[in-house]
């Protein structure tokens, strides 16, 4: 089973659109997950980089600087929301799994304040959502830009996968 998404970057070290293979997912709590080596290699394959480490947060990380601190806490170089969880529930089950995600957005970039527009699920509401990228015009326009050229290049991965 593969996992695959967007993820924020933590380090300047890739760029949008970077497709990323993940290693390992570490939490807040401490808890980590490693993935399966040989179909992360398989991943990597059609990625641009494999051997990941990504941190899982329950909340959208939108400050540089909180960027920065959570890669160096957690050692990590990219973060995302769902992938601990999904990766922890099929491992639970048995299942085999791997994580190949592509950068959304960059370490140095500034997000609009989505934290009231999303719900405890992860729903995104929509009037919240845009009251957000109204506050923060030029931050919202970088992310829905950055967002449509990193979907652009999963489905380039997708394609790759599939040939």
């Amino acid at each position: 089973m593969v996992i695959l998404g967007l993820c924020g970057l933590l380090v300047p070290d890739f760029s949008v659109g970077d497709s990323l293979v993940y290693a390992e997912i570490v939490d807040a709590q401490g808890a980590s997950l490693v993935l399966d080596e040989a179909l992360a290699r398989e991943l990597s394959a059609v990625a641009q980089r494999g051997g990941i480490r990504a941190f899982a947060s329950d909340a959208l990380v939108a400050t540089p600087a909180a960027k920065s601190a959570l890669a160096e806490r957690y050692d990590a170089q990219v973060v995302d929301m769902e992938s601990f969880v999904l990766a922890r529930s099929l491992q639970a089950a048995g299942v085999t799994c791997g994580v190949l995600r592509v950068a959304s957005d960059g370490a140095a970039d500034e997000l609009p304040d989505l934290s009231a527009a999303l719900d405890p699920s992860g729903d995104l509401n929509g009037p919240r959502a845009a009251r957000a990228f109204v506050r923060r015009p030029l931050a919202g326009a970088r992310l829905a830009f950055n967002a449509l050229r990193a979907l652009r290049a999963l489905e380039r991965v997708v394609q790759r996968l599939l040939d």
